[in-house]
């Protein structure tokens, strides 16, 4: 689902992209690049929704305005999901100006 460059920036819009990661059994590939995502909070849904997805294969978040420790908690839940559930296949690209860290 290609979601880039539509100015997403609000929490109640990204929390609904994660709530919707739980249950959806379907979507590979969602591009969220060059949206302004700034929120914690936000980011913090689309982490929980992808504790449980196992389908999402790409996730990019690169161009957003992303803290260090949620970058933090998506390369643990990405390491997570190769390390425990054997599902190597889950790659977010993320950055943000204070890290520049690519996951």
């Amino acid at each position: 689902m290609n979601l880039r460059s539509n100015n997403i920036t609000d929490v109640q819009s990204i929390g609904s992209i994660g709530e919707g990661l739980k249950t959806n059994n379907t979507l590979k590939v969602l591009y969220l690049h060059d949206n302004n995502i700034t929120d914690d909070s936000g980011i913090q849904s689309i982490g929980e929704g992808l504790k449980t997805n196992n389908t999402l294969k790409i996730l990019t978040l690169y161009n957003n305005q992303l803290s260090d420790n949620m970058i933090s908690q998506l390369k643990a839940i990405q390491q997570y999901k190769r390390d425990q559930l054997q599902y190597p296949y889950l790659f977010i690209s993320a950055s943000s100006i204070s890290s520049q860290i690519a996951l």
